[in-house]
């Protein structure tokens, strides 16, 4: 689904060619709504199923896109055969980055359309809904405390990895990839070392107790 289109709606086709489009029209314009506007211009897509599509203006078009992201990510992650968490995260994010060689030049203008266009928390759903999906690539079924951390960490190394990205000149993004390894490894390193310190759940406990006895009293 994009945005509240099926894919047995009768414009899902048209819509996701819009967004294929609007990604590479979007860096020769300064804001979402004129990449939109040059689409239009040129019959893209008519004026009717754009109201259609988007009766919220930027708002729905860039919920649409990270839509699109998603599922042109499933696509690719179908066909291809990776086994291994990391290996299948790290895959996807650069898939992602390739998708459109012209976009991180443009990182700037591609952030502030598509994921700030309405509110920092617009934003951060944006972004929860694209690390979610790469985690469910990766096979993650966590519950607890670890679905949350899990999201915010890759969170952060998707977003470390699209900035590197914006200078990278290396041929398909070599050097990206190497950074984001990295931020990979960082975050292993960190599990290593907290894995190895004594189990301070029971000091947590009595931590909560004592502050939960003084705000009583």
């Amino acid at each position: 689904m994009i945005g509240n289109i099926d894919d047995q709606h009768p414009l899902y086709k048209i819509l996701c060619q819009f967004c294929n489009d609007l990604l590479d029209e979007l860096p020769f314009h300064n804001h979402i709504d004129d990449a939109a506007n040059s689409l239009i211009e040129d019959n893209k897509v008519t004026a009717d199923n754009y109201i259609l599509l988007f009766p919220n203006g930027k708002i729905d078009i860039s919920n649409s896109v990270i839509d699109y992201l998603n599922i042109k990510t499933n696509e690719y992650f179908s066909t291809a055969d990776l086994k291994g968490v990391k290996a299948i995260l790290k895959e996807l994010i650069m898939y992602q980055i390739r998708l459109k060689p012209n976009m991180p030049d443009n990182f700037k203008k591609f952030m502030s359309a598509t994921f700030c266009s309405d509110s920092i928390i617009g934003h951060s759903k944006r972004l929860y809904c694209l690390v979610d999906n790469l985690w469910r690539c990766a096979g993650d079924q966590s519950t607890d405390l670890n679905y949350y951390s899990k999201r915010y960490l890759l969170g952060n190394i998707y977003i470390e990895t699209l900035l590197f990205s914006v200078n990278d000149t290396s041929n398909n993004f070599s050097d990206t990839e190497d950074y984001m390894i990295r931020c990979f490894d960082k975050i292993a390193f960190i599990e290593k070392v907290k894995s190895k310190l004594p189990n301070i759940d029971h000091f947590e406990e009595k931590i909560f107790s004592l502050l939960g006895k003084i705000r009583y009293k």
